[in-house]
């Protein structure tokens, strides 16, 4: 069921013109693309707040009236709630009255606004009606002495008559336009005084408030500067305290490091002298090693040759009985299956 609602979000103060151009656009479009039909949208520009929001006491407003179904509603908000740029927003459902009521309220601005220009208009065609009138008579007022400039005399005369009566029923409905112009900037100007009022009025509430708060933060950070300085105070003392301390520890550590590196000195003389000593000892070992190794080698080959002639002597003569046996069965074989052929 589709139903025309309002609704109206307010901007941070610090968006520029086209940063504000880009959020109405950006929400426009969405309930566009959410089947909504847009009957009037509005800038109603920098207002204050009535309470300071997100420590801004001033926002932009922007009234949008759009045409749709309930589901489009709750998407948008979501992107309100998401969006930096909006500090408050309000959506409302108009009944046919306040259909009414808008569309009077925006007939009535749209005539404010081409009222000066067909007044304008008027009085440039009330003056070209004049010109056109008096310049027939200035050029004929001359010739004063022939007959026909007596006769046409009359006739300006009753033009000028004519005029002067348009103008006259003219004038009384120009008064009434200008009464009511008059009556409702004079409105708008109590109504601007008014707010001016109560705007002051919450400046003069608002700069006790102010002003307390600012004494109360200076107190704080006198007294924070305070304790700065004493714990600066301490730290100093604590740091002179702590001097002989560390110096002692230092000359401590150093004496530590001389004792490990004489210690050190002592452990590398006696790792040397222990090589010097194992030396000897280590090559009699080396030469004992490669004694056993030639041994051992000449042991195996003096193997190899015993095993080479126990080879030589017994394996050739059955080798080749056994292949002489073969040939005779194969040639057996042969006059067997000749025979079969």
């Amino acid at each position: 069921m589709t139903r025309q609602y309002e609704t109206v979000f307010i901007m941070t103060p610090v968006l520029s013109e086209k940063q504000i151009g880009e959020t109405v656009k950006k929400y426009t479009t969405m309930l566009k693309g959410g089947g909504a039909e847009i009957v009037h949208e509005g800038s109603w520009g920098l207002k204050k707040l009535a309470y300071p929001v997100q420590k801004k006491s001033t926002g932009f407003y922007h009234c949008v009236e759009f045409t749709g179904g309930a589901e489009t509603i709750p998407a948008m908000e979501v992107a309100f709630k998401r969006d930096e740029r909006i500090l408050r927003f309000l959506t409302v459902s108009l009944d046919k009255h306040a259909v009414a009521f808008n569309e009077k309220d925006r007939k009535k601005a749209k005539e404010r606004a081409n009222a000066p220009k067909e007044e304008v208009e008027e009085e440039k065609a009330d003056m070209a009606a004049d010109v056109s009138s008096e310049a027939p008579a200035k050029k004929e007022a001359p010739a004063k002495k022939e007959a026909p400039a007596k006769k046409e005399a009359p006739v300006a005369e009753e033009v000028k008559a004519e005029v002067s009566a348009d103008v006259s029923t003219e004038t009384p409905a120009k008064e009434e336009a200008s009464t009511e112009a008059k009556e409702e900037e004079a409105k708008e100007e109590i109504v601007a005084e008014e707010v001016k009022a109560d705007e002051s009025a919450d400046v003069s509430t608002e700069t006790p408030a102010k002003e307390e708060a600012s004494t109360e933060a200076k107190e704080e950070e006198a007294e924070e500067e305070a304790v700065a300085e004493e714990v600066k105070a301490d730290e100093s003392a604590d740091v002179s305290t702590e001097t002989p301390a560390k110096e002692e520890a230092s000359t401590e550590a150093k004496e530590e490091e001389a004792k490990e590196e004489v210690v050190a000195e002592e452990v590398k003389a006696d790792e040397s002298a222990d090589v010097s000593t194992e030396t000897p000892a280590k090559e009699e070992a080396s030469t004992e090693a490669k004694e056993e190794d030639a041994k051992e080698e000449a042991v195996a080959e003096e193997v190899k040759a015993e095993v080479s002639a126990d080879v030589s002597t017994t394996e050739t003569p059955a080798k080749e009985e056994a292949s002489t046996e073969a040939k005779e069965e194969e040639a057996k074989e042969e006059i067997v299956a000749e025979e079969v052929k």
